[in-house]
């Protein structure tokens, strides 16, 4: 009885304890107006118990714990926390958050509030570089921001800009013939593309991008865009966090490499499709190097076997062993690699600091060799306010980049070259000779025909001090010393090769050698300038700001060269015993050095930031150029109207901020200028020449000089809007831009017997028009918290003016190549107009008949039903590219992106994270070139299957493709520089997909962690293209360079204690 009691007794006292514990709050939300916010979130802090606001903006929630505090938030205002206490009715107003809007804006030389920019700057932040299944922050950058395009044309490891890891960046498309590159700056210092590619993406805080005039402040530098990065820095209480991911890759696309069985059936189809007849009209068929038409069905079933064929000098008597050997699956597969972060950070009263770690090593998909790039990276951010009127800021960073794979074996050969029917390896282990008795195996190239090394450290001091000298007055100096340091190594050995029954032919890479090359450079930046703020009056807010900077940059290179390396094991110049070239090439030994000054001012007005107004300027000079064209200055103005702050749209209810703004400037580039370039140089050599012939000392000009160039002058107009509507909810903004270069650098052309090579001048023209557009919304739906932004950008270039730019060629007409036209974009395609396919003989007969000679082909390669028609568009009576009527060429656009796009997503529930980011371009001309771009551009070579089964026949008239045919130069006629080639590269990518969930902290706390996420990550996870060839969108156009893009697939974890 005393337990029933007891039990009875304990009972009650819980449920009255739970009573006490439980409360039920009732209230209102309402705006800054006294108006009820229907839909806002009212939660209870610490735990997922929660409820929204109905029509009126009223809410009752039954709280669960002690002392509760209800956390009241709604999309676009600031959140707040209240105290329940006692209350049973509780009534919260929220405020407008115009934090998005008063966001501060990282730009050249200070900071701006994102609501008074008048420039077009747009900010990537962090988030979007944290999780991501990649080692190059700039590849985060793809689909992030309009105007800026990044590309890339391989998967192989490293986004190195140049080689075959390559890739580009630009802002706003092309500026001049002689390229140039953007300018990055990180942390208030000029920096190198290398340096920014190589970063650890989780010590970015920021990236600001600087598209029109606002970069200006950067002069000479200034018109290719600004990319301007800021790290992160400590604050709160110390904290140790970690990051880190491992990556399993698996190949995207598989371009058209044939199989054994592929390659056979096509060349079948191809010679059945021949249609040839003798003189008694019997048809004929042509094996070529086969034979017979047994030893193609065989290989059409992949038979591996002794075939006999047609070449005598193959294998023994022409017998030689063929056999299944996609080379494309044997050189490329699944791939590992991993990436780990750890930092320590936090800040006192009067320090910040921030201390962090990287290791990272990214394999690529080569499988018979390793191939990828290791990176170390190291930054210390510190701040230590001294006193209350000076601030000392240290930054400190390494970086080591370490790439290694092949030195041979990657060519054109590895794929294109030969038909997949050679075995890597004979019965005994030995690598096989292609057909036998050639010098080609790709396998045995890439695996022990050498390597290619490069160890590359950067290290780089900077020093700050900020100070306070009077009220609204500060003073800024920065001083930066980097040090790179680049140790190459590339040494070429030479592969046995042997034959089926295991004897000795020749060997891959006959001529072994070994190079080494040693760079060091050192840079050296020295800043400092006043910034002045004040406000007068009313509202009226001048900030005024004068510096100067100077730079001075020194480098050196030793490169030497041996032949003759044996594969000892140890690879040493030292350890060659044949022929020594010291600093041959473009890249021998050479000491180089520039230096730089610049005076640089900003003046900032706006009036209740409602009307607004920068103006930019500096003037820079260069050792590169000769005196009295050392010096040019640029400038911006711009100017903005916030509308929603004059009194007929402040408070509008639907639209919450609408700004109006335009810019104009003129801005350098430093593309196409080298060192001292206005000096004439002598070239040393010698030359056998005398009765009695010997050889004899010799000098020479290098090339004709003048004084009177000076950088690229390009001004840039820009026009936009900036809008948020619906609470915030709905954000967007609109730019149009016109980009001019008027006396654009180009080599003018001269007589014949000028006498040497003709120096650039300031002599051409070239503009670009383009717009820029995004629209955003993120909302707020109970627990659930999402956000949608699509981004889309165009830039459309035309060749104004360029003296003796009138010569073009069918195809990709490039300035590289020399080929332009005044009035038509840069890189245009000019292509042969077609009409279809001849229906018949009769048609066949009858073009013969109206078109004779030309570039029609005659003989063994006429034409047949089926075969391409081309169309005489200058009506001169024959096919020819150019002619004095004006050939036969149609201008068919050009090679450069454009309706490119970002669409980026995000979504948060209790503790789950989700975001979706796709890239793409809607349109863009692409040619394939190169022995796989289609059937038969030679007979011998490797052949794509990609169009078996889809070629003209008797049977399928309407064929998209034309009759299939074994003859190059009849492949050539109905392939090559063709209209219906040209492929629009429109597709959409999914980027990255990131999935994580953050452990609650009722778990973590338990463990002595702050915070604990953990996710998965995917990039390039699926992608829908239009191209009919079977290539990677971004592999560019190339038809024989196919190291794959990968699919890469993450599970990461993140740990802050």
């Amino acid at each position: 009885m005393m337990k029933m009691k007891l039990f009875i007794f304990l009972m009650a006292l819980g449920l009255s304890s739970l009573a006490l514990a439980q409360q039920t709050v009732s209230g209102k939300v309402l705006d800054e107006t006294g108006e009820g916010l229907p839909g806002a979130t009212i939660m209870e802090k610490g735990t997922t118990n929660g409820t929204t606001t109905d029509i009126d903006g009223a809410f009752r929630l039954t709280t669960q714990g002690e002392d509760p505090v209800l956390v009241v938030s709604f999309v676009g205002y600031t959140a707040q926390e209240v105290t329940v206490g006692s209350r049973a009715v509780i009534e919260v107003s929220l405020e407008a958050d115009v934090a998005s809007l008063e966001e501060v804006v990282v730009v050249g030389y200070g900071e701006q509030s994102k609501q008074t920019l008048s420039g077009a700057v747009e900010v990537v932040k962090d988030e979007a570089f944290q999780s991501q299944a990649v080692n190059s922050p700039v590849q985060s950058l793809q689909g992030q921001t309009p105007g800026l395009l990044v590309t890339r044309n391989t998967g192989r490891p490293g986004f190195s800009g140049s080689g075959e890891s390559s890739g580009d960046v630009t802002i706003r498309g092309v500026t001049s013939i002689n390229g140039g590159s953007v300018t990055y700056v990180i942390d208030g210092v000029i920096s190198s593309k290398t340096e920014f590619y190589n970063m650890n993406p989780d010590d970015i805080a920021s990236v600001s991008v600087l598209k029109d005039g606002a970069a200006a402040i950067y002069g000479s530098r200034a018109a290719n865009g600004v990319i301007v990065i800021t790290t992160k820095q400590g604050s709160g209480k110390m904290s140790v966090e970690y990051s880190g991911s491992f990556r399993k890759k698996k190949i995207g696309i598989r371009p058209p490499a044939p199989t054994m069985a592929e390659y056979g059936a096509t060349y079948l189809d191809a010679v059945r499709a021949e249609g040839r007849t003798d003189e008694e009209g019997n048809e004929i068929f042509v094996y070529k190097q086969w034979g017979s038409e047994q030893t193609l069905i065989d290989m059409s079933q992949g038979l591996g076997q002794i075939y006999s064929t047609a070449v005598a000098g193959w294998g023994y008597d022409g017998d030689v062993y063929l056999g299944p050997a996609n080379r494309f699956d044997e050189l490329y597969g699944d791939a590992f690699s991993q990436q780990h972060t750890i930092s320590i950070s936090g800040s006192t009263e009067k320090t910040k600091y921030r201390l962090s770690g990287n290791f990272s090593d990214d394999m690529g998909a080569l499988k018979v060799a390793y191939d990828g790039m290791k990176q170390y990276t190291f930054r210390l951010n510190l701040d230590q306010q001294v006193n209350d009127w000076m601030k000392v800021d240290v930054g400190i960073s390494h970086q080591n980049i370490q790439k290694e794979g092949p030195s041979t074996g990657f060519s054109w050969k590895a794929i294109g070259n030969d038909p997949p029917i050679f075995p890597a390896y004979n019965p005994y282990g030995q690598y096989y000779a292609n057909f036998g008795i050639g010098n080609r195996n790709a396998t045995g190239e890439l695996a022990d025909g050498g390597r290619e090394s490069s160890n590359n450290n950067i290290t780089k001091l900077n020093l700050g001090v900020t100070a306070n000298i009077l009220e609204g007055l500060d003073f800024r100096f920065l001083a930066s010393i980097r040090s790179t340091d680049n140790q190459y190594q590339k040494y070429i050995l030479e592969v046995p090769l042997y034959t089926w029954d295991g004897d000795y032919v020749q060997s891959a890479n006959p001529n072994p050698s070994i190079e080494e090359r040693s760079n060091h450079g050192l840079y050296e930046l020295y800043n400092s300038y006043l910034t002045y703020s004040k406000t007068i009056g009313a509202g009226h807010n001048f900030k005024i700001m004068g510096g100067i900077t100077a730079e001075l940059s020194r480098s050196r290179q030793l490169q030497v060269k041996r032949q003759n390396i044996e594969n000892l094991g140890v690879y040493n110049v030292f350890l060659a015993n044949g022929e020594v070239t010291v600093g041959s090439g473009n890249s021998g030994n050479n000491n180089r050095n520039w230096g730089f000054y610049s005076y640089m001012s900003r003046f900032n007005y706006d009036y209740q930031g409602k009307y607004l107004v920068e103006l930019l300027g500096r003037s820079d000079a260069s050792s590169r150029f000769a005196d009295g064209y050392k010096w040019q200055s640029y400038y911006s103005a711009s100017g903005g109207w916030v509308l929603t702050e004059e009194s007929f749209l402040r408070g509008n209810p639907v639209l919450n901020f609408l700004k109006l703004k335009a810019s104009y400037a003129q801005m350098g580039s430093t593309a196409g200028i080298g060192n001292h370039e206005y000096i004439s140089t002598i070239g040393f050599g010698q030359t056998v020449f005398g009765y009695s012939p010997s050889f004899h000392p010799t000098a020479r000009v290098g090339a004709i000089t003048t004084n009177q160039f000076t950088w690229e002058r390009i001004s840039m107009s820009n026009f936009g809007t900036e809008f948020s509507m619906l609470n915030h909810r709905l954000t967007g903004s609109f730019d149009y831009f016109i980009k001019d270069n008027p006396n654009m650098l180009a080599s003018k052309n001269y007589w014949a017997l000028l006498g040497g090579q003709a120096p650039n001048e300031n002599i051409g023209h070239l503009r670009t028009k383009g717009w820029e557009a995004v629209l955003g919304w993120k909302d707020r739906v109970g627990d659930v918290e999402y956000n949608v932004s699509v981004n889309m950008g165009d830039a459309r270039n035309e060749l104004l003016a360029l003296e003796g730019a009138e010569k073009w060629v069918p195809g990709l007409n490039s300035p590289g190549s020399g080929n332009m036209r005044v009035g038509y974009p840069l890189n245009s395609y000019w292509m042969y107009e077609t009409d279809g396919f001849f229906p018949d003989q009769a048609a066949v007969d009858a073009f013969y008949e109206e078109y004779a000679g030309g570039e029609v082909p005659t003989g063994n390669s006429k034409l047949r039903p089926g075969d391409v028609i081309k169309v005489d568009l200058d009506k001169n009576g024959e096919i020819r590219a150019t002619s004095d009527e004006g050939g036969d060429l149609k201008y068919m656009g050009d090679a450069a992106p454009h309706y490119y796009f970002g669409i980026n997503t995000g979504l948060k529930w209790k503790g789950f994270d989700f975001t979706a980011n796709f890239n793409g371009v809607l349109k863009q001309n692409i040619q394939r070139v190169g022995h796989l771009a289609y059937p038969f551009r030679a007979h011998w070579a490797n052949i794509t299957p990609q169009f078996l089964g889809k070629t003209w026949t008797e049977e399928n008239p309407d064929a998209d493709y034309p009759r299939a045919t074994t003859d190059a130069r009849r492949s050539s006629y109905n392939w090559a520089n063709n209209d219906y080639r040209l492929q629009n590269n429109a597709y959409i990518r999914l980027k990255t997909l990131i999935v994580g969930y953050t452990i609650p902290k009722s778990v973590t706390s338990k463990i002595k962690f702050e915070n604990v996420r953990v996710y998965f990550a995917g990039n390039d996870l699926w992608e829908a293209t239009s191209l009919d060839d079977g290539y990677d969108p971004e592999m560019g156009t190339s038809g024989t360079s196919v190291y794959p893009f990968m699919r890469s697939y993450a599970l990461g974890i993140s740990a802050k204690f």
